[in-house]
């Protein structure tokens, strides 16, 4: 069951011990990984008096945001953790800086909401909201392009992790257009040239005649490029699904009995188009906003921050 958490604000004045904080939703973790708050020097305030509500079980080290008096804070769970419902101190507790929050699409108050603690909907709900949904077609005829737009929403590099620093992360939608160009216009030339050598294509011949080798290399050259492609896509939404898993904090699957992460790798392998998919539908609200196949969010530019 997916954790929904209430968010509530309190003043920051004497009386901030008597009013209870609650985070909405996950930001990432801060063992081995720096966010945006740490890389724009976040400005830190008094967390002794801060309660927070985990949404959902919570390791140490987790960052969650909320707000106090409608300013945007990142909290940080302590290292003992915490279980979904226990109300704990954080361990700090920052502003979210301006230049984060642009990159992000808004402020604390105009995200939607992300469920924390297991997925929004199942693995295989791919026509959750219609076969004509954008969302079921983007990801079944470009999964890479719904990698892209993921990718923005969760303010990551282009090979789907997190980014140390804003510029790594800015033109990351940039960079997955133009490979998706540059593939298919090597796909296209490399086909075009095949057909040119092809000494068979002459629809009149009546006797098969061996290729020139020109032709064997073109045409392992195709397959090359298409493997080559097939595995980048593999590891962009293995990271993708990976880093939201800890973002969230949503476990593997208990029939999945192999080593941790495991599951994403299969999953990113074996069915690259509901992977995709799944991941869309869990961080945008489809019931309020529209898909857009061409944006960089794979939303309508009214639709809020989901991050």
């Amino acid at each position: 069951m997916a954790a929904r958490s209430t968010r509530s604000r309190r003043s920051m004045s004497s009386d901030v011990s008597d009013t209870l904080v609650m985070g909405d939703h996950s930001n990432s973790l801060i063992d081995n990984q720096r966010t945006f708050a740490e890389v724009e020097e976040p400005e830190y305030i008094p967390h002794e008096n801060i309660r927070v509500e985990a949404p959902a079980d919570l390791p140490g080290g987790y960052q969650m945001e909320t707000e106090i008096d409608e300013e945007p804070v990142l909290v940080t769970v302590p290292k003992c953790g915490a279980l979904q419902g226990e109300i704990f101190t954080p361990a700090s507790a920052c502003l979210l800086s301006d230049i984060h929050l642009s990159q992000r699409g808004g402020t604390t108050a105009s995200k939607a909401y992300i469920p924390v603690g297991d997925w929004r909907d199942g693995f295989w709900d791919i026509c959750k909201h219609g076969p004509c949904h954008l969302t079921l077609w983007n990801s079944c005829c470009c999964p890479l392009l719904a990698a892209g737009q993921l990718i923005t929403r969760l303010q990551l590099t282009w090979y789907g992790t997190p980014g140390a620093n804003i510029a790594q992360v800015a033109l990351a939608f940039q960079i997955i257009v133009m490979i998706l160009v540059g593939y298919f216009c090597l796909r296209i030339f490399v086909f075009l040239t095949l057909a040119y050598l092809d000494p068979n294509a002459e629809p009149k011949l009546k006797y098969y005649r061996d290729p020139p080798p020109a032709y064997f290399f073109f045409a392992a050259l195709d397959d090359l490029l298409f493997y080559i492609f097939f595995a980048f896509t593999v590891i962009v939404l293995r990271n993708i699904r990976a880093h939201m898993r800890v973002r969230y904090a949503i476990p593997e699957s208990e029939r999945c009995n192999c080593q941790e992460g495991c599951e994403d790798v299969c999953c990113s392998m074996f069915c690259p188009c509901f992977t995709a998919a799944q991941m869309m539908r869990h961080t945008a609200d489809y019931e309020a906003y529209n898909a857009h196949c061409c944006t960089t969010t794979g939303l309508n530019k009214n639709a809020p921050a989901i991050v």
